[in-house]
C-alpha cells in the first residue's frame, strides 16, 4: 500500500460519512469534503458497511480516519477495527453529527 504513495511521509485519510445521522447535516458535509478530497476516500454508510473500505485502507500505515456521524456510527466503525484484528489501529478523529451524542 505505501508504495502507492508519492511521499513515504504522506498519511491518507479515509472519512466514514453517515449521511443518515440524526440532524441531516451528513449530505452537505459529503459534498463539501468531496470538493476538497479524492471522492474515493469519502465512504457514505448509507451505501454500505465500512468492511471492505477499512480492508482496502489499511494497507497503509500511516492511514488515518476521521468518522462522521453519531454514536452509533463510532461504535460501528471501532467494532469493525476490532473484529479485523489489525496489528495497529489507525488514529481516529470524530465530527458528531447525531442528535444525542455521548461518545461521539
Amino acid at each position: 500500500g505505501d508504495q502507492f504513495l508519492e511521499d513515504p511521509r504522506d498519511t491518507p485519510l479515509l472519512v466514514f460519512v453517515n449521511t443518515r445521522s440524526g440532524s441531516q447535516q451528513g449530505p452537505i458535509l459529503k459534498t463539501q469534503l468531496g470538493r476538497l478530497l479524492n471522492p474515493i476516500q469519502i465512504w457514505d454508510l448509507a451505501d454500505g458497511g465500512p468492511e471492505k473500505v477499512l480492508k482496502s485502507f489499511s494497507v497503509f500505515t500511516r492511514l488515518r480516519l476521521l468518522v462522521c456521524g453519531g454514536d452509533g456510527t463510532v461504535s460501528w466503525i471501532i467494532s469493525t477495527l476490532d473484529k479485523m484484528k489489525l496489528d495497529r489501529w489507525p488514529p481516529i478523529a470524530i465530527l458528531p453529527l447525531g442528535t444525542g451524542n455521548d461518545l461521539a
